[in-house]
């Protein structure tokens, strides 16, 4: 109400200025002034239309552009004025501003416009006009343009993307553009007055973050998510009664509080301007598109539009059970569809090849995945799934029990050309090393007792999320020789040896012979 009637006050002063004397404004030599518009989001677009202009020929000073926008304004709760009731509406809106006060030749008796009324009728007038609208590259960004006529000014803004759903809509807004002085002769206006204005959305953009920010992540991490919103501005005429933020995951699963009065619920905080938001939240299961989905109620902050266009931020964390994960917010109201947020997180891939002597290619030797913690060397196991028989697994969660993922059927084994390849891991040293440990080596061939680090060919290089890759490689050695029993060397052996004895026994009892001739 206080805009407007500043917006008015100054329609009024121009009103006096024309009882004194003004004759007409001429064409030439037109001043400038620019309007401009704030608080607009990266995608919006901005139209216009003039729809009050100055016409010293009229009783009040003024006159509608086109006469057509008279029947936006209504007239009682079922008519709205007609083209024939141009001065007494433009009466209605300067009582709008003068309240009480005595304007000259101001029929008795008018009544004012309420709030809630004139709202209304702004936002019957279609706009179009877009010639000459500039926009800045900041975010919020703002709008502007240059007029040659002092007057009311209709704007309305948007905010689509390729077509798709809303991601803003805002109040209509008013732009009043005044003059400082003018020519006494001619009449013309020799400046005229800038004129800013502030887009009040009714709902707002939303984004959406993990604190991954190189999107990539491993399975059975924890996530945290982060959304941004704004509070709508709910206009007197608005049907806007709640505003919740709906949140769908897939590929994760929602942490939810282990136990307590809130157990099985999932913990929210974030603010509201200043104020806080601590909210225990329930998961709706496999909703109709199959995914989980949390629901945030804010309506609360809706009241008399206290936290109006106030940055809302809330946090939650997710678990992420699959390769890929999906997460998207979006708001409702009940009234619009809006574009929802996105925010997509990927998993690494890595390659080990093993090998033999000669850069032999070997199959069938056997692996489990070791996960150290550099924070506190915490060791962990993966356990995996296999999802084809190309050697190809991924990691379905991990184990700190070397036993458990020693298991035949958690092993990974290497195929023809000597390969394994898994899913489900993390592009990065920082907090973590993967290490590949041989548990079976392949017939004729000896464990390699060091184990095989990956390492993140792709980190930092650019590369898609999507597409982050590993490697690590693995030397065997064949077994060494050993004597065998048991076989003909034994036999040759004993032969050989009774042969001998045989000779030195017979050589004996030949020389006792011969002694005792």
């Amino acid at each position: 109400m206080k805009k407007l009637k500043k917006l008015f006050a100054v329609m009024l002063s121009l009103i006096m200025v024309l009882a004194m004397g003004i004759t007409s404004f001429a064409d030439e030599a037109a001043p400038k002034a620019t309007i401009t518009v704030n608080g607009l989001d990266k995608n919006a677009t901005v139209t216009y239309k003039q729809i009050i202009r100055p016409n010293t020929k009229t009783e009040t000073g003024w006159e509608f552009v086109d006469e057509n926008d008279i029947t936006a304004f209504p007239k009682n709760a079922t008519e709205s004025y007609t083209t024939q009731d141009e001065q007494t509406v433009i009466w209605k809106l300067i009582k709008m501003v003068s309240g009480d006060a005595t304007v000259t030749n101001m029929p008795a008796g008018t009544t004012a416009f309420s709030t809630s009324e004139y709202q209304a009728a702004v936002g019957r007038i279609a706009t179009s006009d877009t010639t000459g609208v500039t926009y800045t590259t900041t975010d919020p960004k703002s709008a502007n343009w240059s007029v040659s006529s002092a007057g009311v000014y209709v704007v309305n803004a948007d905010s689509k993307k390729d077509g798709a759903a809303t991601a803003y809509t805002y109040a209509p807004m008013a732009a009043y553009i005044s003059f400082g002085s003018y020519n006494t002769e001619t009449g013309v206006p020799s400046t005229l007055e800038n004129a800013t204005v502030t887009a009040k959305s009714t709902t707002v953009e939303i984004t959406k973050e993990a604190n991954e920010t190189d999107k990539v992540v491993e399975v059975g991490k924890v996530v945290k998510y982060t959304a941004t919103t704004k509070m709508p501005y709910v206009s007197e005429n608005g049907k806007i009664t709640s505003y919740k933020l709906v949140d769908t995951i897939d590929g994760a699963e929602y942490v939810k509080e282990a136990e307590g009065e809130h157990a099985g619920k999932v913990h929210v905080t974030g603010t509201v301007g200043t104020d806080s938001i601590d909210t225990y939240v329930d998961v709706v299961k496999n909703n109709e598109n199959g995914k989980d989905t949390i629901t945030v109620d804010l309506t609360s902050f809706l009241t008399n539009n206290a936290h109006a266009n106030q940055t809302v931020v809330i946090e939650y964390y997710a678990k992420v059970t699959q390769l890929e994960v999906n997460n998207t917010i979006v708001p409702d109201d009940g009234q619009n569809t809006y574009r929802p947020a996105e925010d997509r997180l990927y998993t690494g891939t890595v390659t080990l090849t093993k090998t033999g002597e000669g850069d032999k290619k070997l199959a069938d030797a056997k692996f489990v995945l070791k996960k150290t913690y550099k924070a506190d060397a915490k060791v962990e196991y993966a356990i995996v799934t296999a999802t084809d028989t190309n050697g190809v697994y991924k990691v379905t969660d991990w184990t700190a029990n070397l036993n458990n993922a020693k298991e035949a059927s958690n092993l990974m084994t290497t195929i023809a050309n000597g390969t394994i390849t898994v899913k489900g891991l993390d592009d990065t040293t920082d907090y973590v090393e993967y290490e590949f440990q041989e548990i079976e080596a392949p017939k004729g061939y000896s464990i390699n007792k060091t184990n095989s680090s990956v390492a993140w060919a792709t980190e930092g290089n650019g590369v898609e999320a999507a597409n982050r890759t590993g490697t690590a490689s693995m030397t065997d050695t064949k077994l060494s020789a050993l004597p065998a029993t048991g076989g003909i060397g034994t036999t040759i052996f004993t032969i050989v040896g009774c042969g001998i004895m045989i000779a030195a026994a017979g050589l004996f009892f030949a020389s006792r012979r011969k002694e005792n001739r």
